[in-house]
């Protein structure tokens, strides 16, 4: 059986009720409900009312996120990230001339080159100089392993000379 209304208010009323107990208006008990007009067919890609609408927010998109950084920006981050450019720069240099002047400048590059890579992942930087502190230091760990060689050739070279004596 179909729900009952009441005509003045459209309270839905009990089945053997005569009188709406929201408005006062005496219903007959043979008075139908007025039929529901007919819903037309839902037109393919608009919302139905058994689907929710979509969200008011754009999709979830990675490379739009904004990443946090380990601490806040402060103000002093440019003049930080312009010593890490510096830094960055001087252990290029020194990571080259390690190989043309002396055999002890991987020491400083990769010193300095450590600070500067420091620097710009503290700060989230990806731009400016840090492909030169990564070439530093590549260069230094390079002084430091010629430097080996170059310390076992001298003690091979140092014993063979004190026992070729004997």
């Amino acid at each position: 059986m179909a729900q009952r209304v009441c005509p003045q208010c459209g309270r839905e009323l009990e089945p053997m009720q005569t009188v709406c107990p929201n408005c006062g208006v005496q219903i007959s008990p043979e008075q139908a409900p007025p039929p529901a007009p007919p819903q037309p067919p839902p037109i393919r890609g608009q919302p139905t009312a058994q689907t929710a609408p979509p969200p008011s927010t754009p999709p979830y998109i990675p490379s739009q996120q904004v990443v946090p950084t380990a601490q806040p920006p402060s103000p002093y981050a440019a003049a930080e990230i312009k010593s890490a450019d510096s830094k960055a720069v001087i252990a290029l240099v020194l990571g080259i001339a390690n190989f043309v002047v002396c055999m002890f400048l991987w020491i400083p590059a990769l010193i300095l080159s450590g600070q500067a890579l420091d620097i710009y992942s503290r700060f989230g930087y990806t731009g400016g100089n840090r492909g030169l502190a990564v070439a530093g230091r590549i260069l230094g760990w390079v002084g430091l392993g010629l430097f080996f060689v170059w310390a076992g050739l001298v003690t091979l070279i140092i014993i063979a000379g004190l026992a070729g004596e004997s």
